[in-house]
């Protein structure tokens, strides 16, 4: 009776992992895409500020996270601001550095005070999607609704210190915090 039971709770598990990869998959594309809009709506500095099909465009994750590989997948052949696009992976501060979105993974939040530090005089737009990160310093946070759905926070108290110009069209869909 009990292997009945628990035979059909593995099988159960079984078929649920598909669904489960594809909805943290979708998440991934939603936030990829939404990386891509996020540039789009920002002005770097001039001496910051890539040239078009001279320059790359340079997103940075710093530590471990699957969401590289969907990066590397989604912008293979993209350009953003008409600059092809590369994608790094990094696992220190000091690697920081030549990178216009940095990309804050979850494992690096015993090091987030020390990497916000490092880029705060950078004219780099630091994105995240863990708890509590966006009222820690990062420019603009992920999170997920109880409904499923995903948005995004900007710490304006970090905007107004930093030399990228956001269009505000940007803050009309986003959860607007100051810390």
């Amino acid at each position: 009776m009990i292997s009945n039971r628990l035979n059909k709770i593995i099988v159960c598990i079984i078929l649920l992992i598909p669904i489960l990869v594809y909805a943290q998959n979708r998440v991934h594309l939603l936030k990829a895409g939404f990386l891509a809009k996020f540039a789009q709506f920002t002005t770097w500095p001039a001496d910051y500020s890539p040239q078009p099909d001279k320059d790359k465009f340079i997103i940075t994750i710093i530590g471990k996270d699957p969401f590289y590989d969907v990066l590397q997948t989604v912008y293979q052949n993209q350009k953003i601001k008409g600059c092809d696009i590369q994608v790094r992976q990094i696992q220190t501060v000091e690697d920081i550095d030549n990178t216009h979105i940095l990309f804050i993974s979850k494992n690096m939040k015993s090091e987030l005070t020390l990497i916000l530090e490092y880029v705060k005089d950078k004219p780099i737009m630091t994105v995240s999607d863990s708890d509590g990160f966006g009222r820690k310093g990062v420019l603009i946070n992920f999170y997920i609704t109880e409904k499923g759905t995903l948005h995004f926070e900007f710490n304006s108290t970090i905007m107004k210190r930093s030399s990228l110009k956001i269009n505000l069209l940007l803050l009309e869909i986003a959860k607007v915090i100051q810390y």
